[in-house]
């Protein structure tokens, strides 16, 4: 998924990778299945929630906080890639 101004938003996803890219707004998914996912805005928050589970994570703020609830695992098999400018970058689990 991609938009060069806008906001990108799902719920009760399955997806076994994910890529939602935006210039400028918010990203928002929640994931009921998953792989990699690769979720960044220049400018807005990102946030996502994902099942249980152990996963890579490589999240990134130009200017914003980083709230990674989720269980952080170097070796998983799953990455989650976040990214934002100017913004918050946020991971729960389900």
């Amino acid at each position: 998924m991609e938009s060069g101004s806008g906001s990108i938003s799902g719920r009760d996803l399955r997806a076994e990778g994910l890529r939602a890219v935006t210039g400028s707004g918010e990203v928002a998914l929640s994931l009921l299945e998953t792989g990699d996912v690769d979720a960044r805005t220049s400018s807005g928050d990102v946030e996502l929630v994902v099942p249980d589970g152990g996963y890579r994570v490589d999240s990134e703020t130009g200017s914003g906080e980083e709230n990674v609830r989720i269980t952080q695992d170097p070796k998983a098999p799953r990455t989650l890639t976040l990214s934002t400018g100017s913004g918050e970058v946020s991971v729960t689990p389900r």
